[in-house]
């Protein structure tokens, strides 16, 4: 095997547990959450001293030329490997809406967390909206969450990341608020800093408020994109560049405020360079302690919109390497993220 397994637990308890008649138990922690969701909070964090777990967003939704099969993904396709985090988008839930602002069924987006979860991946709900969202908007979300639940009971541990420029720290306060009235006992929450050097550089006079809102967190994270056209070495090193200084800074306020430290979203669009993941991707998380990485959508409705290779791709052969690296994790790779 490429690697032993990093986490350790009873896999015929498990298997036991999923096979019940009976309503399993889905105890909860002294947090009010979920014991296994506290458990994928625990476990994420400690996969950081060894590596990272790799994914992709909407991995098992769709990929290049396919779409509706969630045993699929264009990582599997090439490397047989599948996806230890998997990206969901629930945008537009909070307004009603049948499908999300990639116009995906959300009933397909539910069934599709919950084949991930089955498998034993983490699945990361991305909330994009067009503005601060209302109480009303909020508890329509808190159930969704709520019914990620198992046939045998158990509700489904997701880590949600809300996502627009300005959520501040009323936000946060009236989405705990609204989660803990709703009784939503399986959301870790993380938050994406949209310009995270300001944030540091105003630590100091700010230090009460950002102590409240990394309160209200479970995860610190940024999007972060290689959005060069060609293979050009000057601009490849310039993306290094910059997603070494965000990744150190990062890093800085994970260990101040003990959260995960993650990066979200990444990625070179349609991979004009074929030796972008080992040559310039790599070489800088090797320098940094991050739970996961998550890489961008492969639309199957717009050609040239890919962040992943698929099968006949240049880039094919470099991301098998990046794949053979000690420090990144796939599906197989872990086991028991959500056993405390």
């Amino acid at each position: 095997m490429k690697k032993a397994f990093i986490l350790l637990c009873s896999v015929t308890t498990l298997f036991f547990s999923c096979q019940q008649k009976n309503k399993a138990n889905d105890d909860l922690a002294e947090t009010g959450r979920t014991k296994r969701t506290e458990a994928l909070l625990h476990n994420l964090d400690s996969i950081s001293q060894k590596g990272f777990l790799v994914g992709q967003q909407d991995a098992t939704l769709y990929g290049v030329g396919w779409e509706g099969d969630s045993a699929r993904s264009d990582i599997k396709s090439i490397c047989s490997e599948s996806p230890a985090v998997v990206g969901f988008e629930i945008g537009g839930v909070e307004k009603g809406s049948e499908r999300n602002i990639y116009g995906t069924s959300l009933d397909a987006v539910r069934r599709a967390i919950l084949a991930q979860y089955d498998c034993g991946g983490v699945c990361l709900l991305s909330w994009h909206t067009d503005k601060t969202p209302s109480s009303d908007e909020i508890d329509r979300v808190c159930d969704f969450l709520n019914s990620l639940e198992e046939p045998y009971g158990v509700r489904v541990p997701v880590i949600l990341r809300p996502c627009h420029d300005n959520l501040g720290i009323e936000f946060w306060q009236n989405l705990r608020e609204r989660t803990e009235e709703k009784e939503v006992i399986n959301a870790l929450f993380a938050y994406t800093f949209t310009d995270i050097q300001a944030f540091a550089d105003e630590a100091g006079k700010m230090r009460s408020q950002h102590n409240t809102l990394m309160e209200m967190v479970d995860f610190l994270g940024i999007e972060m994109f290689d959005n060069v056209v060609s293979p050009d070495t000057d601009s490849l090193s310039f993306f290094q560049k910059q997603l070494g200084e965000a990744l150190n800074t990062l890093t800085k306020l994970s260990l101040e405020y003990s959260k995960p430290a993650t990066l979200f979203a990444t990625g070179q669009q349609s991979l004009p360079a074929n030796n972008w993941f080992t040559s310039v991707l790599l070489p800088v998380l090797d320098s940094y302690r991050l739970s996961f990485v998550v890489f961008g959508r492969n639309d199957n409705k717009n050609p040239g919109h890919f962040y992943v290779p698929f099968p006949g791709h240049p880039a094919v052969s470099d991301f098998t390497v990046f794949v053979n690296s000690p420090k990144t994790f796939f599906l197989r790779d872990v086991n028991g993220l959500y056993i405390p």
